[in-house]
């Protein structure tokens, strides 16, 4: 009988020689490979859980603290634009631009509206104002555009000193909703 078993083995050594090598190969893969990364795959899967409880356990306060962060900017968004409406039309824009001249102590000498360009959702004019004022009333005039970027930005500005007195050259852009 230990005749027949070794004789078998003589005949299949090279498939048991290939099996066992196979094992070995699969084993050290395993071990260097495999297990690593199910660790880190448990790992992964134990911090979904915990964040998906999170979410689910503080849904209220997700979505309350979105409401209030919207809240916040809407009223930053007012102040901003200081409570006024967007004009139609470049008439009443500029009759804005008079209205806050006044304001700050100041007479235009020139008002030029140049070219209007056109965007997608809006429209730019770009005006050059020319004034004769004071530094004091030329810097609350453009403080006071700065309140309202949605209407008007001031691009260039240019100044002659004339002792305590400037002529001043501005150029904004009015912007106008596309209709």
């Amino acid at each position: 009988m230990f005749d027949r078993v070794t004789g078998f083995f003589r005949q299949e050594i090279e498939a048991i020689l290939i099996i066992t090598v196979a094992v070995a190969i699969c084993a050290t893969a395993g071990r260097y490979w495999l297990v690593p990364h199910g660790g880190a795959l448990r790992q992964a899967s134990r911090t979904m859980k915990e964040l998906r409880e999170a979410v689910s356990a503080d849904h209220g306060s997700y979505s309350g603290a979105t409401e209030r962060a919207n809240a916040e900017l809407t009223r930053r968004l007012a102040g901003l634009t200081s409570g006024t409406s967007q004009p139609d039309n470049l008439s009443a824009l500029l009759q804005t631009l008079i209205a806050r001249a006044d304001a700050s102590d100041i007479q235009f000498v020139k008002i030029e509206p140049e070219g209007e360009i056109k965007g997608d959702d809006f429209i730019k004019y770009p005006v050059l104002l020319e004034m004769s004022t004071t530094y004091h009333s030329l810097a609350r005039f453009v403080s006071s555009l700065e309140a309202i970027p949605d209407q008007v930005s001031v691009d260039r500005v240019g100044m002659t000193a004339r002792g305590a007195a400037v002529d001043a050259a501005l150029r904004v852009t009015c912007y106008l909703q596309s209709k």
